[in-house]
């Protein structure tokens, strides 16, 4: 059986019938590559359209609305079957960050383009950005605004699967040459739910997602920054709070909302080795 990425897709949101399950699962039994593809495509399920339907983004403006819906008719109009292959590679990965869910042509470009207007979201990663002056890096800057969109809604239901958290340890160990560990901040009221591997400007950028009991998700960041150690410091990132910090080559950034509690309180603790590691 040769199988596409489609059909690995639909294989892990279980859309497959009981023997097109049992024929993949022969498949990832024998295929490393296969494999692998459905680890990632396991790791970057996320509730993107609920996230989204909750984030804090402006309406679109009237001539980019009525543009985006003339594009959506004429391709309703000009595309009477999809073609398989390039859905599945616009599922593929885009500059670092793991295939995720396609939503609806319309709710994707809506929500693109209220990205654009706010100035805020998952393109910030692959692209420049300039930092307050307090902030020692522009990545920070942009894992704050990534941050700013996740609510608790974007996690809540999330399960985290042991097994793909430790084959993300290790290609970050491996592959993006990050020495890192998931510090286990349950003492301080924070459930460890995700780890991702995403991109800035080109380089590894580790996020690693906690839920507190209440309250938005706060997320350590780490990405390799080059200098001295630094202190944890505390800044305010457009609407985030952000705890920025340097360890052994590797900045360090605590993000959350602004309402947090003792974020800079366990951002010198995660400093100072005051926490077991979870994995890795």
């Amino acid at each position: 059986m040769k199988i596409t990425s489609l059909q690995l897709l639909d294989y892990v949101e279980g859309r497959l019938t009981r023997e097109e399950c049992v024929e993949v699962e022969r498949l990832v039994a024998t295929s490393p590559e296969i494999a692998k593809e459905v680890r990632l495509l396991r790791a970057s399920q996320l509730p993107y359209v609920t996230a989204f339907e909750h984030a804090n983004v402006p309406p679109l403006p009237d001539s980019l609305r009525t543009f985006v819906e003339a594009q959506a008719a004429l391709r309703r109009n000009t595309s009477a079957k999809p073609d398989k292959r390039a859905l599945a590679d616009q599922r593929r990965d885009r500059g670092g960050v793991a295939a995720a869910k396609v939503a609806p042509h319309w709710l994707g470009a809506a929500f693109a383009a209220g990205l654009l207007v706010a100035g805020v979201g998952l393109h910030v990663l692959t692209r420049p950005v300039e930092p307050p002056a307090s902030l020692a890096s522009s990545w920070v800057a942009a894992a704050a605004g990534y941050q700013a969109l996740y609510t608790r809604d974007t996690l809540a239901h999330v399960s985290v699967n042991d097994p793909v958290v430790a084959q993300t340890v290790a290609e970050i160990h491996r592959d993006d040459g990050l020495a890192i560990a998931i510090p286990d901040l349950r003492p301080a009221g924070l459930t460890f739910k995700r780890i991702q591997r995403l991109r800035f400007q080109g380089r590894p950028l580790v996020q690693i997602v906690y839920l507190p009991q209440q309250g938005a998700p706060v997320a350590l960041c780490v990405m390799q920054e080059a200098g001295a150690d630094a202190s944890p410091r505390a800044a305010q990132v457009d609407s985030m709070a952000v705890v920025t910090w340097r360890r052994n080559q590797l900045g360090y950034a605590l993000i959350g909302d602004p309402d947090a509690k003792g974020l800079t309180a366990i951002a010198k603790q995660i400093a100072d080795g005051g926490f077991e590691p979870a994995a890795g």
